[in-house]
């Protein structure tokens, strides 16, 4: 066994993992619970999720109530049922409340760092699988992403957990039986499946696992009731998506202006961002790392494949979605979470294609591990710059409000799902502009303009000049007060309903 001595101190290998293992499993944990409520800041996208898990719990309804008894369905909401039943759980069983909505949140990043250490091990053995896993938890944006409400990390939870078995079912010794490589199979395809159903983003893994198999046809070809057991695996999951997400009477034209081109902008200006997108990735920091980390893998991948070495089914679904996740993105206003998957997914190879270059160069194996090192070390001192400091939890008061209103009063929330979350009674309203063309609970907006409501509350921002509740004409309320960046207004007159 080999032993690394530092001054007077001499450790094993098995002591050295343990150490490393530690100190990844400090990380994740305090950086996944440490300002677990303020930090993000709760907004718009994951109010809705929010208000989306509540509304199954507390009316078995796959749906955004718009008013004390109707709703709409999910089909312009970005997140399925996967993500929606745990925050279920947590509000039938619990209650809902920010802090606990993102404990469930804590517990996807974990499952997400265990998952993925555990991929990497197999892949590459224990040593790498440590330095990829102490570069995921050290990557600010996996918290930053992970710790909202919202659809990325646990798409990712079960993307990895699908590719895990995907490896088993390809690296699986003979003497095993054919019913355990189909289990395994299933497995793999119930994994992508739930990550598809997760957020549809993750749908082009699809398209990606496709790849993986004609590249591997041989494989398969030899094995068709494995390859029909992965493949009912990743359906099943995707059927009940459909069903849970597109309750209502679809509108297919809507449906696809909105999956198409979410923010409905005109063609022109996807030109322009498709240019300023595809620049980005020279000239921002957080673009050039991900830029980086492909570079890095796209060399693996080819050095690989010109040695005739063996390229492992994971290796190319992670590049095949890579470069769909990057195609996805340029026509985006250009938030860093729309590849943020991809990005977090290659540390999975970083370090043994790092080694694997190194060796192929001829270069000192050490370089390998000092190139790992710095990157680490940058991304530690991000983190603790990003992540640790006191934020001021701004939400709690604003629920502590909401609950001295009194049941009676009818209160509508203007794209303040958030709120509606939180808010303890059942007698609300709510208006969502997802955009300028798409919106829910249109006829909500025109009883606000006729002062049917007694209170209205809404994000302040939109009470400026320059926004104006989005040209919503609201004479028949006036300001009660703000509570940080929320505004109450309450109806002006009894008499005001037009």
């Amino acid at each position: 066994m080999h032993r690394y001595k530092f001054k007077n101190l001499t450790l094993k290998t098995n002591q050295v993992k343990i150490l490393l293992g530690i100190f990844a499993a400090a990380i994740v944990l305090s950086a996944s619970f440490y300002n677990l409520t303020s930090k993000p800041a709760v907004w718009f996208d994951e109010g809705i999720f929010l208000h989306a898990g509540r509304t199954l719990a507390d009316n078995g309804v796959f749906g955004v109530q718009l008013s004390p008894d109707s709703y709409s369905d999910l089909s312009l909401v970005t997140v399925g049922y996967p993500l929606l039943l745990p925050q279920a759980f947590l509000v039938k069983f619990f209650g809902q409340s920010i802090f606990g909505a993102r404990v469930i949140m804590a517990l996807f990043i974990i499952g997400f760092t265990l998952s993925f250490y555990l991929l990497v091990q197999r892949l590459y053995g224990g040593y790498l699988a440590l330095a990829a896993t102490l570069l995921l938890t050290t990557f600010a944006p996996l918290y930053g992403n992970g710790k909202s409400v919202i659809g990325e990390v646990p798409g990712l939870f079960y993307f990895t957990f699908g590719m895990f078995f995907m490896h088993l079912t390809e690296e699986m010794d003979r003497k095993f039986g054919a019913n355990q490589r189909q289990i395994y199979a299933f497995l793999a395809g119930l994994g992508f499946g739930l990550a598809a159903a997760t957020k549809p983003s993750f749908l082009i893994i699809a398209a990606a696992v496709l790849v993986s198999v004609i590249f591997k046809i041989h494989f398969w070809k030899k094995l068709p009731y494995t390859f029909l057991s992965g493949a009912i695996g990743f359906i099943a999951p995707l059927v009940i998506w459909v069903k849970t997400q597109f309750s209502g009477a679809i509108n297919w034209a809507e449906m696809y202006s909105f999956y198409s081109n979410p923010y409905q902008l005109p063609a022109e200006e996807i030109l322009n961002l498709l240019s300023s997108n595809f620049f980005r990735f020279f000239m921002e920091s957080t673009p050039v790392h991900f830029s980086a980390l492909l570079t890095v893998f796209l060399f693996f991948l080819i050095i690989k494949f010109k040695k005739k070495e063996k390229i492992y089914s994971v290796e190319i679904i992670v590049f095949c979605f890579s470069l769909l996740t990057i195609g996805a993105y340029l026509r985006t206003p250009g938030w860093y979470r729309y590849f943020f998957p991809a990005h977090v997914l290659l540390f999975i190879f970083l370090p043994a294609a790092v080694l694997y270059i190194v060796k192929f160069l001829n270069w000192r194996k050490d370089l390998a591990v000092v190139a790992v090192g710095l990157l680490l070390a940058v991304q530690f001192i991000h983190l603790g710059n990003e992540e640790w400091g006191y934020r001021p939890d701004k939400i709690t008061p604003l629920g502590q409000y909401l609950k001295t209103i009194k049941p009676s009063t009818s209160v509508v929330f203007y794209n303040a799902s958030e709120l509606a979350y939180l808010y303890p009674n059942e007698n609300f309203y709510q208006y969502i502009r997802i955009n300028e063309k798409l919106s829910l609970g249109r006829e909500i907006r025109t009883a606000i303009e006729r002062g049917e409501y007694d209170m209205l509350i809404s994000p302040a921002v939109y009470l400026s000049k320059e926004a104006g509740l989005h040209d919503l004409d609201y004479s028949c309320y006036q300001l009660d007060q703000t509570i940080d960046s929320y505004a109450i207004l309450i109806r002006s007159s009894s008499d005001c309903t037009k």
